[in-house]
């Protein structure tokens, strides 16, 4: 199956596959314990938040964002210490869990809604 680009230039993108709730609630896991471990703290975003607030996961990722000023040397350093399959981009933090693709946005404004969440 495949889905029209969002930039809407006609150009055909695949799905990602859907996990089961179980698998999607391990890659959270996994996930919170990468960043309770680097002592970095985080918002769930997106379909995952949905996802918590049913109490069903469901969808193709783990979505999650922390603020750009939480990521310090010492952070950075800890969270390549735990995880060295990261991929660091100037937007986001990626990686993997059995399968199921984990995606920690940079949130760089400071948006008065996150002040207390």
């Amino acid at each position: 199956m495949t889905k029209k680009d969002m930039k809407g230039n006609g150009q055909k993108i695949p799905d990602l596959p859907k996990f089961s709730p179980d698998k999607l609630d391990q890659a959270l896991a996994i996930a919170e314990d990468l960043l309770t471990r680097a002592q970095i703290p985080f918002f769930v975003l997106g379909d995952t938040l949905k996802g918590v607030l049913s109490e069903c996961l469901s969808g193709d990722l783990i979505e999650l964002g922390i603020r750009q000023r939480y990521l310090t040397r010492d952070t950075l350093g800890m969270l390549k210490l735990v995880r060295q399959d990261l991929e660091f981009y100037d937007d986001r933090i990626e990686f993997e869990y059995d399968g199921v693709p984990i995606q920690i946005l940079i949130i760089k404004r400071d948006f008065k809604c996150l002040n207390n969440p």
